[in-house]
């Protein structure tokens, strides 16, 4: 029997970089005005079956059985989730079972693809046997062979994130919900999640420790910086994260985002520019947001899980305050 291998590239994966802080002097795109039409996209919650679980960065979003896991070196589980790694290139094939790569698109010209869509995305097939395809739109390729390259291929959609940032209205804030403010930023939150106060911002060792590692809020002054010693991850292999939403903020001088970090494309909220980080930690939206009158932009993480309508809610519900 063939093994199984999928390669799913997006964005570039500095998430261990990206989350060790930093001023946050990059410079970003102007802003643009977001559009008020009906959101055209959405998360296809029914592409995930009975027993897999979804596993999306950037802008797409595939799923796997739940007894894969990260790695960070060769597999050796059932199945393997990379992330932004191209470790897998140089596995023995006999290891490389059951895998899935999340990085960058790649840029290759490929005169054979032809067209195709997959749950109404539409893609480039790379190859005549429909095993590699582009998903321009998202800025991803996936490359998969093996007994469940098909059932893995099948379930592409669209991100959390995708849909969080995609243009269009939101949804009203429910009435259940309350404001928190905090570092001269104020954001509808459920009032059933806890909130969290630090005065430092803590570093995490992986790619998937997330800063949310529950439905919360957590507000962080961000005046002094904590990082741990941290362990090789070249071996590592590690379970496949659970996504949370939440609300991280954190107006001091270290945080999420790097000095370094870049940005895609601003968006005007409520006299707000917020600017999404375009290396985001695996699982949260990332945001530089520029509050008028203030010397220093407050970065802000939002939880991505499930349809991103939560998160998609939280980001239009920012105001000054």
């Amino acid at each position: 029997m063939l093994p199984t291998r999928v390669v799913l590239s997006l964005v570039a994966v500095a998430v261990v970089a990206a989350a060790c802080s930093g001023a946050l002097t990059s410079s970003v795109p102007p802003p643009v005005t977001r559009p008020t039409t009906t959101v055209t996209i959405a998360v296809d919650r029914n592409a995930t079956s009975s027993g897999w679980v979804p596993v999306s960065f950037g802008d797409v979003q595939i799923s796997v059985p739940a007894t894969w896991d990260i790695t960070f070196g060769c597999p050796t589980g059932p199945g393997s989730v990379y992330l932004g790694s191209a470790t897998k290139d140089f596995c023995p094939l006999e290891v490389s079972v059951n895998t899935v790569v999340l990085a960058t698109a790649t840029s290759a010209s490929f005169p054979s693809a032809s067209p195709g869509v997959v749950n109404h995305i539409p893609i480039e097939w790379l190859n005549p046997s429909d095993t590699a395809m582009q998903v321009p739109s998202l800025d991803a390729s996936v490359d998969a062979t093996g007994p469940l390259a098909g059932e893995v291929l099948g379930t592409l959609t669209y991100s959390p994130r995708a849909v969080t940032l995609a243009p269009g209205a939101s949804p009203s804030v429910p009435r259940s919900w309350y404001r928190v403010s905090f570092g001269g930023l104020s954001a509808a939150v459920p009032r059933s999640w806890p909130v969290e106060h630090q005065a430092d911002w803590s570093l995490g060792c992986s790619p998937i420790n997330l800063s949310l590692s529950e439905q919360q809020v957590l507000l962080s002054l961000g005046t002094t910086e904590l990082a741990p010693s941290c362990p090789d991850l070249s071996s590592s292999n590690l379970s496949l994260p659970t996504y949370h939403d939440g609300l991280v903020i954190d107006p001091g001088p270290y945080g999420p985002i790097p000095a370094d970090a870049s940005f895609g494309p601003c968006l005007h909220i409520h006299r707000l520019r917020v600017c999404p980080t375009t290396t985001d930690a695996y699982g949260v939206l990332v945001l530089s947001i520029h509050v008028p009158g203030a010397t220093r932009p407050v970065a802000v993480e939002i939880g991505l899980a499930g349809s991103g309508i939560t998160a998609r809610t939280i980001l239009d519900s920012l105001r000054a305050g």
